[in-house]
């Protein structure tokens, strides 16, 4: 009996879950892994809810932590307004090697109906909005022990390259188009260098296209580098090679292409005129000059039609960009929240409005925030 007591209680201690009651609240703090590699993301859910419905109390949560020993990205917050309940999600990517410290801002606000009585305004509840008493509780810090890779390495996760060409066949003059194709699941590359250097040939490279997307399970990357290359001879594309580490497996990888080769023809004079024609050299010249303005027609439309897609997209990712921001402005339910809405991108434009959220947030003047963000997504 003694014995499986022991047990039990080692494995509590070593549990990743710190479940915690008070007189009126009760939380669970949980970390999916308290041993990590470097960079490795580690999830951390913590769960608030009140325990005594008679009650209004509102919750803020925020690990804190040295900013060169991690990384962190909040990744939602879920409430439940029935039970009084919210959950918090967050994305941590240790960047120190050894043993790490994680603490907590926990912040609990009460307030009565009374209060609440006196500080409505028409507008839905806020906690910033109204009169809360403030209570700062300790959270117990938590220790993780993060490991340093094997090597330093580009890629931290498991993520697949393919590269690939629209064509291995070209003509003097004329671009080969080569894209690489980066794309999996665990922390931001680094150091990628993977524009190819290849003598007699020249390189354009096309903007990279990056999309990023934050899961329970890592940063979701997927990236696309195109180019265009262009050579008067035949080349060989090399092979594209770049390290990582799989903490799933806790090994290194390597993603390796392979050569492609490409054959480039000369374009002669003979090519464009058939030496074996009967019309006189002034017929072949005129034919010429009329296949170089229909070329020079082409390539025109075709320029003209890539300059408009690009407008059309610079404009649908500005409004999108705009319609973001204005839910952002609307969704924001707290003096708080809507100062990192304009602190992110636009501190410049709203620097009346900022201050007035820091004097509210910092020093605890009273702002109507239903009007200021009126008074914002007008502007």
């Amino acid at each position: 009996m003694k014995r499986n007591l022991g047990r039990w209680l080692y494995l509590f201690l070593l549990s990743p879950l710190l479940l915690f009651s008070a007189t009126d609240y009760a939380y669970n703090l949980h970390l999916n892994k308290r041993s990590a590699y470097l960079n490795e993301p580690i999830l951390l859910t913590f769960k608030v809810w009140q325990t005594d419905p008679k009650k209004i109390i509102f919750f803020e949560f925020e690990p804190v932590a040295h900013s060169s020993d991690w990384k962190m990205r909040l990744l939602q917050e879920r409430r439940d307004m029935e039970r009084g309940a919210i959950t918090f999600e967050y994305l941590l990517f240790p960047q120190k090697v050894g043993d790490l410290l994680l603490s907590f801002n926990f912040i609990v606000k009460r307030t009565d109906e009374e209060r609440l009585r006196h500080n409505n305004t028409g507008e839905p509840v806020k906690a910033k909005a109204i009169d809360t008493t403030d209570t700062h509780e300790v959270l117990p810090p938590l220790h993780l022990h993060i490991n340093p890779l094997p090597k330093d390495v580009a890629l931290v996760g498991d993520y697949k390259l393919n590269v690939s060409v629209d064509k291995h066949e070209t003509e003097v003059n004329a671009p080969i188009y080569l894209n690489i194709l980066l794309e999996g699941v665990g922390a931001l590359p680094k150091d990628l260098n993977i524009t190819p250097k290849i003598e007699g040939v020249k390189v354009f490279d096309d903007e990279p296209k990056i999309n990023l997307r934050y899961e329970t399970d890592g940063l979701h990357y997927r990236g696309s580098f195109s180019y265009a290359l262009l050579s008067d001879q035949n080349f060989t594309i090399p092979a594209i090679t770049i390290e990582g580490f799989s903490y799933k497996k806790g090994q290194t990888y390597q993603l390796q292409s392979q050569p492609i080769s490409i054959h480039v023809q000369g374009v002669t004079i003979q090519k464009l005129v058939d030496s074996t024609s009967s019309e006189s050299i002034y017929d072949q010249l005129e034919a010429m000059k009329q296949w170089l303005i229909y070329c020079l027609i082409f390539v025109s439309g075709y320029i003209s039609a890539l300059i408009v897609q690009r407008i059309r997209r610079v404009r649908f990712s500005k409004k999108e960009e705009d319609d973001s921001f204005q839910q952002a402005v609307k969704s924001a339910d707290s003096a708080k929240a809507l100062l990192k809405v304009l602190l992110k991108d636009h501190s410049n434009h709203y620097a009346i409005w900022i201050d007035q959220l820091e004097q509210a947030v910092y020093c605890g003047e009273k702002v109507d925030l239903k009007k200021m963000k009126r008074e914002i997504l007008k502007g």
